[in-house]
């Protein structure tokens, strides 16, 4: 009988160790997917440089909460799918480096239409001074 009891507690803590085995090893979902976390990666970087030259705690706040509602994601979902997706080294090694692809191709977008404003104000200034040549005329 006591043999019998012992196999039973051994079953039953084998079968204990074996469920908490399993729900460690659960994958945790991250709540945010992972095209809308990189696009908020991006955004936050973007924020967190005008910060930098801005300097105003309401401006930066109010933008990051504009960020959570026009993605419809709130910061808590936000944290934890960071902390999922940062356990994942190798991958969020290659989500940084499209962050970056896509912080570089927005620096050129905005360089390439300052470049066409400023054309368009020069030839503006062309254009007046020779209209005012004319009236001089």
């Amino acid at each position: 009988m006591q043999t019998l009891l012992q196999f039973t507690r051994v079953s039953d803590l084998t079968a204990i160790m074996l469920s908490v085995l399993l729900l460690s090893c659960a994958r945790e979902v991250p709540l945010v997917d992972e095209e809308t976390y990189v696009a908020l990666l991006t955004e936050l970087e973007l924020i967190y440089v005008i910060d930098k030259h801005v300097g105003d705690e309401y401006i930066t706040q109010r933008m990051i909460d504009t960020l959570w509602t026009t993605y419809n994601v709130s910061k808590e979902a936000f944290q934890q799918s960071h902390a999922i997706y940062q356990r994942d080294l190798d991958n969020q090694l290659i989500r940084l480096k499209t962050i970056e692809t896509n912080l570089e191709n927005l620096h050129n977008r905005l360089n390439t239409e300052v470049s066409a404003r400023r054309e368009e104000a020069v030839i503006r200034a062309q254009q007046t001074e020779l209209d005012a040549m004319e009236i001089d005329e």
